[in-house]
């Protein structure tokens, strides 16, 4: 009986090596064929963290993560010991494809590259004074990144809050990817007949990406997004491959691809106020933060996001099934990280380092819908996407001028007293514009830069209004030296390139030290504007250390990114 029950044990121990063996054969061969694979992990909540530095994790299913591994990170994740499952939804889908412009007229295809990229050139050349066509950069694999800029022209300048919508930074999410480009054509050809479009393009630029990964989106050619992928040419997930407020750069141990570096240099020269990424794979609004959860930090608009995004699921569920936008959380609403833990994600980048407060938006639980269902889903959601723009863009705005010779102030940092904390306050831009969302309220704003006098304003803000409040700054009456210093540093712009510049109320020594803690350059620095010549380090995160003259201040520590 003994020899039994232990020849019954060896062959059960056999079987399961060999399972665990054709699991992993399975996995390996897909990843053979498309670089790619998406697997079941068997994991706990404590497990996110370590899981989420490994793989690119996709959601929770059951009692397990959905996530997507290249060969590296499998291998990776075959040393962990975790257990995973290969998931079915591998195999590529059939899509109906638009091969010219005009069988894209009912809405019921996806374009091919080609087509693609004349509908975006035919909106700009269609209606050239509301929209001009922008090209972000090349992929990895040279197709073209493109972005519409969309806004009412006007003689004399006005402040103007920017919007930037994008989609599809996973390849096989193209949902969005459609959302956007009928989101550009109904606006561009009701501007004329509509006058609640003619108001909202009269107070905001907007700018529309539809297709931010078009290697993965065309993986298997541009004649098809049959064979679309998550990841891009290289297999990297471009939504994992941005700085990071707790990783710093390249916390998914990739260097910077072609499509993130030009959406930082993009994001950069355009200093953006707002923006929305579409996703697929789930329905539901998605905040900041996605490094942190929600008990370990929360962003101080918080509410002000909760609002916005109650709104938006509030209408687009007026016109679509009960259980639309309900898979993730009932509300449709979620903190990220209280979701699930994501690094190196664009909307956290954006949010940290640019000021500029990004949701994201997952718009349909199937990735890649079968084509016939995409009028449905515009149904679901053309009225809410056009209505978060005016949603997202109620708050103030103004122009800050030079109370002498009415020059605009570049780099006014605008703090609403009560709310701004964690360095979120924002910063007025070259022309002296600037834009702060806010809920309907009473605040007190401070306007605040080197050399001038802060000023202070108190405001009503209404509901569904955008207040205009244009504000001019004194230069101070009396020499820095006469000035009791208040120990401010502003950095800016950050990232940077070769040069760290920024302005202090004091004079003080500072240290650019690894993410790791050893110091690589020091010196000191003087009141006023400096700079720091960073052109001998690689591009990366550091640590930047700084103390006044006296000590009173203590050491300060930031992260700064140098691209």
């Amino acid at each position: 009986m003994k020899k039994i029950l232990l020849g019954l044990i060896v062959l059960l121990c056999h079987w399961i090596a060999f399972a665990d063996n054709t699991e992993e054969e399975k996995v390996r061969l897909l990843l053979s064929e498309r670089g790619e694979a998406s697997v079941l992990i068997e994991a706990e909540r404590e497990d996110l963290y370590l899981l989420t530095r490994i793989v690119s994790l996709d959601g929770k299913s059951g009692d397990g993560y959905v996530a997507y591994v290249n060969k590296k990170q499998f291998d990776e994740l075959c040393r962990t010991g975790f257990k995973y499952t290969l998931l079915e939804n591998n195999s590529p889908k059939a899509a109906s494809m638009a091969s010219d412009i005009s069988q894209m007229a009912s809405w019921n295809k996806y374009p091919t590259y080609e087509v693609y990229v004349q509908m975006m050139r035919n909106f700009a050349s269609s209606y050239p004074d509301l929209c001009c066509l922008d090209t972000i950069c090349l992929s990895e694999n040279g197709r073209l990144i493109l972005s519409l800029k969309i806004t009412a022209l006007s003689e004399q300048y006005t402040a103007k809050p920017k919007f930037f919508y994008s989609s599809s930074i996973h390849g096989d999410e193209l949902t969005g990817m459609i959302m956007l480009l009928r989101l550009a054509d109904s606006l561009l050809s009701s501007y004329n007949t509509n006058s609640q479009i003619q108001n909202l393009l009269s107070s905001v630029e907007l700018y529309i990406c539809p297709l931010a990964n078009c290697d993965g989106a065309y993986a298997g050619g541009n004649n098809s997004v049959s064979n679309a992928t998550r990841y891009n040419a290289n297999y990297v997930d471009l939504n994992r491959n941005f700085p990071d407020p707790v990783y710093g750069s390249h916390a998914d141990g990739e260097q910077y691809q072609a499509e993130t570096i030009g959406f930082m240099n993009y994001a950069e020269r355009k200093r953006f106020d707002l923006a929305a990424n579409l996703h697929g794979g789930a329905e539901v609004c998605n905040y900041p933060w996605d490094c942190w959860t929600s008990s370990q930090r929360t962003h101080p608009d918080k509410a002000w996001f909760e609002t916005i995004c109650s709104r938006f699921v509030s209408m687009v569920k007026q016109n679509a099934p009960s259980s639309y936008f309900t898979d993730v959380a009932t509300n449709g609403i979620v903190a990220g990280g209280n979701w699930y833990t994501v690094f190196g994600g664009r909307q956290d980048y954006h949010n940290y380092f640019l000021k500029c407060r990004e949701i994201t938006i997952e718009v349909s639980s199937t990735k890649t819908p079968s084509s016939s269902s995409l009028p449905l889903y515009w149904n679901y959601l053309g009225k809410g996407l056009t209505q978060f723009v005016f949603d997202a863009t109620r708050g103030i705005c103004g122009t800050i001028t030079d109370q002498d010779d009415l020059s605009p102030i570049d780099s006014v940092r605008v703090i609403v007293e009560g709310i701004d904390r964690d360095d979120m306050s924002v910063f007025s831009k070259q022309e002296g514009d600037y834009f702060r969302g806010l809920e309907q309220g009473n605040y007190t704003l401070v306007f605040s830069k080197e050399g001038y006098q802060d000023k202070r304003v108190s405001v009503g803000v209404l509901s569904d209004s955008l207040l205009v409040m244009n504000v001019s700054l004194s230069k101070n009456a009396v020499s820095l030296s006469e000035q009791e210093p208040i120990n401010r540093l502003t950095i800016c712009p950050n990232p940077c390139k070769d040069n760290l510049r920024f302005e202090s109320d004091f004079a003080g020594d500072y240290e650019i030290a690894s993410i790791g803690g050893i110091v690589l350059k020091k010196g000191s620095f003087a009141s006023g504007e400096s700079t720091i010549n960073l052109a001998d380090l690689p591009a990366g995160a550091y640590l930047f250390k700084y103390s006044n003259k006296d000590c009173s201040l203590g050491i300060c520590s930031t992260t700064i990114i140098k691209q």
